[in-house]
């Protein structure tokens, strides 16, 4: 057994033995022809240990829902070959937590490979850890303890993949009953902390956290944490530290790090918020951050109140570097997104915290969901998202169904005990984390659909069919038209991606009527050059008193473009030596507009970057610009005009060879 064939029974599992078979082949990256190999060796498998069959029936692979516990048992074969990325993993865990002495000659006799791959793997390990070895000892680690145990968690939370999850679990318990002689530590401490959940706070993820505490009591026994500078108060949990000493003792340091764990893992209800100042701080920063780059208030938004009751969790996880469990999501893309990346290196810097890919996904999800929400939630009909906890997988469905969906209906979460009460008349769907049948009490016109915590591409595709099926404005109407047209006359390969691309040519015709052009902005009596020196706050200065002057913008938007660069830094340098400035609008605009100052000397600044050209945006709301600050993008950028700012010594040159572009 490998990844592939892996996924391929785990697809089965997670969707009640129906899936379609053309969105596994996409999902799983391979083409048809091995993706056949790789079926027929599982139904191969399955057939010698007397085990039903996987039937192909052209659209679809099915199995018998009724034996679908035998299929997982799959699962739990022997043979499996690790990919990489898993054996890494895996030896990361074995060194950091195993009783024996570790070599490599051990290695290779546990993952059943060769000493030059195990050898392969070491080096690639020693990029982020230092190992040494000791004929006495073994392979172990001498890095910060802090920075090990969160490779050690990096490594143990990695790879959504059943199989390897199992061999996990395994390796810990087994390593644990030979300090302990205990069985099934992971149910007991499972237990333990659903007992303590209260009306205070919740865990999330708890199967996660188990594992977590698990593995740091392991790590424990082979290497002490330095925590006597953590002062903080950390009561809150003693009656989980008195339940877990039945189990393994702590001494204290271990039993504060045990408390840095918890808070990692915990969400405060919406009532309550965290009494620490650096928390407070950090929640402020963000959001201050986030309303002067994207010009809206985020305060009164549902999503912002789930944001703030994760926020003192997010700052003990990047404080103390915890990970307790791995946020997926394939559809953010934190990477490209300049702003928010230069807020979080700025958040960094000044509260001493690190920031990994899971927190940038996190952040960047609560984000993206604040920016795209509207003030209309009231006109919209209503989905509902149910979750077990009614806090955390659901808030990531919300923010994929608005993605989808185009932010077209109002969305909430709930979890079953106040479904009845979320439910009224403008409720027209269901989208349950929790795969139960549509409880009786619910109306036969609400539709019910159950989806995995995360949307996988056949949870979109049920989605994108129910959309289709019952059109909520004139866009969702023309969509289903066009669809069904085509597959009147052809066949249709891919609907999800139909449906996207045909809702973003809706959407773009959409926002395009109310947007403006960059030969809007622009005009040449606010395009300068300078050849005196200035510092950067002079230059912006010089750079927005013509539309001082002329009365476009007061002084307040310039002491606010300043503030925001003191605040976050160079957030808006879009291109090298090119920064493109703004502000919150505050009734301080007029209308939208640019003002442009190109340097003959570089702008002299502290953050040591060289500033040619200050592109001064003036903005009035958070939409009415976006195409032309696009069009100002697409400009610079082709044939690398932002490399030659400073050869437009003339603005006639400039403003001549955008409308120049533009108009042809």
């Amino acid at each position: 057994m490998n990844s592939y064939t892996l996924k391929i029974v785990q697809f089965l599992i997670e969707n009640n033995g129906l899936i379609n078979k053309d969105e596994l082949i996409k999902d799983s990256r391979i083409n048809k022809n091995k993706f056949y190999y790789y079926l027929n060796d599982i139904n191969n498998y399955l057939s010698r240990n007397n085990l039903p069959r996987i039937i192909d029936d052209g659209k679809s692979l099915r199995y018998k829902n009724n034996e679908l516990n035998k299929l997982s048992d799959y699962l739990k074969s022997d043979y499996y070959i690790l990919n990489a990325k898993e054996r890494q993993d895996m030896i990361i865990l074995i060194i950091a937590l195993s009783r024996e002495k570790i070599t490599i000659n051990k290695l290779e006799s546990l993952l059943d490979t060769s000493k030059n791959t195990i050898t392969n793997d070491i080096y690639k390990i020693k990029e982020n850890l230092k190992i040494k070895y000791e004929k006495n000892a073994g392979l172990y680690f001498v890095d910060d303890e802090l920075k090990i145990r969160k490779v050690i968690f990096d490594s143990l939370h990695s790879n959504n993949n059943l199989r390897i999850t199992i061999n996990k679990e395994e390796f810990i318990e087994e390593e644990f009953y030979k300090i302990y002689s205990i069985t099934n530590p992971l149910k007991r401490i499972k237990e333990i902390l659903q007992k303590n959940i209260n009306k205070r706070f919740i865990f999330f993820s708890i199967d996660s956290l188990a594992k977590t505490i698990l593995v740091h009591c392991l790590r424990s026994t082979k290497a002490e944490i330095d925590l006597k500078n953590l002062n903080e108060d950390i009561s809150e949990f003693k009656d989980i530290y008195q339940e877990m000493e039945k189990i393994f003792s702590y001494n204290n340091n271990e039993i504060k790090y045990l408390y840095l764990i918890l808070q990692s893992a915990k969400i405060e209800y919406s009532n309550v918020f965290s009494n620490k100042n650096e928390v407070k701080q950090l929640l402020d920063y963000l959001t201050d951050g986030f309303e002067r780059i994207y010009y809206t208030d985020i305060k009164n938004q549902e999503i912002y109140r789930m944001f703030k009751i994760h926020i003192e969790s997010m700052y003990y996880r990047c404080r103390y570097l915890i990970k307790v469990s791995t946020f997926e999501s394939e559809t953010i893309d934190f990477e490209k997104n300049y702003f928010l990346n230069q807020l979080i290196k700025n958040a960094e810097k000044k509260f001493a915290l690190y920031f990994d890919n899971d927190e940038k996904k996190l952040l960047a999800y609560y984000f993206e969901a604040m920016r795209l929400n509207d003030n209309k939630e009231d006109e919209k009909k209503k989905i509902i998202v149910l979750c077990a906890s009614g806090l955390s997988g659901s808030a990531y469905v919300k923010y994929q169904l608005n993605k989808i969906f185009d932010n077209k209906f109002r969305i909430e979460i709930s979890d079953f005990r106040d479904l009845k009460s979320k439910i009224d008349g403008d409720t027209v769907l269901i989208v349950s984390t929790i795969f139960i049948k549509k409880p009786d009490f619910i109306k036969k016109e609400i539709d019910w659909i159950n989806v995995s915590v995360v949307l996988k591409d056949y949870d979109i595709k049920k989605m994108v069919d129910w959309i289709i099926d019952n059109p909520v404005d004139n866009d969702s109407k023309k969509i289903n038209d066009i669809i069904n047209i085509i597959n009147n006359n052809s066949t249709i390969e891919n609907k999800n991606a139909l449906y996207m691309q045909l809702n973003k040519y809706l959407s773009d015709i959409d926002i395009k009527k109310n947007n403006l052009h960059l030969l809007d902005l622009i005009d040449e009596k606010y395009i300068n050059y300078f050849s005196d020196e200035y510092n950067l706050e002079e230059a912006i200065e010089i750079t927005g008193k013509p539309l001082v002057d002329d009365n476009i913008i007061n002084s307040r938007y310039i002491e606010d473009v300043k503030e925001t660069i003191k605040c976050f830094g160079l957030y808006c340098e879009c291109f090298k030596g090119i920064i493109i400035p703004h502000a919150k609008p505050h009734h301080n605009v007029k209308r939208p507009v640019i003002s442009i100052s190109i340097f003959k000397n570089s702008i002299s600044n502290e953050y040591g970057k060289s500033i040619n050209a200050i592109f001064l945006l003036g903005v009035v709301d958070k939409n009415s610009h976006i195409e032309s600050f696009s069009e100002l993008i697409e400009f610079l950028s082709k044939n690398n005009r932002y490399l030659n700012i400073k050869d437009y010594t003339n603005p006639r040159m400039l403003f001549d060879e955008i409308k120049d572009y533009f108009n042809k």
